[in-house]
């Protein structure tokens, strides 16, 4: 037996309320190779709206929700998709059972509507990726998922655009900077505040918890180094690198993420991120980044 206790503090956490599909189709790329202890739960909420939860404070509650609910869960992703169902990615820690019926009664208690009666049905199935038949069937319901979602991207609504509008006259004011300008892009309360705790002490701090907030914070300070979290209320993460790249392309960013998956760091790299941070993270890589940052600043 693993001597592994578990405790809330130990799960890492993502809630991705905006691209889900983007995020699921790495997620399930990742799966086929290394799928061992995850369970996926796909649930269908009737007359669910995610566009109800589209708010950090929404996403808070979610957060503080489920915390509560984890037993021996090493990893939970929390996918909002496209055509308002949900899907729980759960991996357990080694050698210990993960309460899937916990973690569905919390998911059915915060998100279901509280008019539902006793006529509605609410779908879940569930998918042990350690065995080979419900793993086949999870990869055949992202293959299907996918293909609707593609099928039907130009029926959803448009999400915030996030488009730099930045000049020769905003990259002077960035080179007479006096000390470097860290800006931070990220929801969640705790990682900001541990982030800015940990930067403050060298260098000028932004914060920002939105891609909106980001993008009037950005313009206005044009920052020497961002930390940048994948999962936004109202933008991708790897959205927003794209833009930042094409609008600043010797912009310094690092990626933020509650999960590793291999194809989020491909893309994050080939998008021109300088660095992938998975949370949680110690104080020595964020002043590692830092001085690597300043090492390519020499007015600083």
């Amino acid at each position: 037996m693993n001597d592994h206790t578990n405790n809330q503090s130990d799960t890492k956490l993502e809630i991705i309320l905006n691209n889900a599909e983007l995020e699921l189709k790495a997620i399930a790329k990742q799966l086929i190779t290394f799928s061992e202890g995850w369970f996926a739960i796909h649930i269908k909420i009737p007359t669910f709206q995610k566009e109800d939860w589209k708010t950090k404070h929404a996403k808070q509650l979610i957060q503080n929700s489920f915390k509560g609910s984890f037993s021996n869960v090493e990893k939970c992703i929390v996918l909002f998709l496209w055509d308002d169902t949900i899907l729980l990615l759960c991996q357990k820690v080694e050698n210990y059972r993960i309460d899937l019926k916990r973690l569905l009664n919390t998911t059915l208690v915060l998100l279901a509507p509280k008019e539902l009666t006793e006529e509605d049905k609410i779908e879940d199935h569930t998918f042990d990726l350690s065995d080979a038949k419900s793993k086949n069937l999870f990869n055949q319901f992202c293959i299907n998922h996918l293909k609707s979602f593609e099928a039907n991207k130009n029926k959803i609504p448009a999400q915030f655009n996030f488009t730099l509008e930045i000049d020769k006259y905003d990259f002077d004011r960035r080179a007479k900077h006096l000390e470097l300008v860290v800006m931070i892009i990220e929801d969640d309360d705790v990682t900001a505040r541990l982030l800015k705790y940990t930067i403050e002490k060298r260098c000028r701090v932004l914060h920002a918890s939105t891609g909106e907030e980001a993008k009037n914070i950005y313009e206005n300070n044009m920052p020497n180094l961002i930390f940048l979290d994948i999962g936004l209320p109202d933008i991708n993460g790897l959205t927003i690198l794209k833009k930042i790249q094409e609008a600043d392309p010797e912009a310094y960013v690092v990626m933020l993420t509650a999960n590793g998956f291999a194809e989020n760091v491909k893309q994050a790299m080939s998008s021109g991120a300088k660095g992938f941070i998975v949370k949680p993270f110690t104080a020595d890589k964020i002043n590692a980044v830092i001085d690597k940052c300043k090492a390519t600043k020499k007015h600083l």
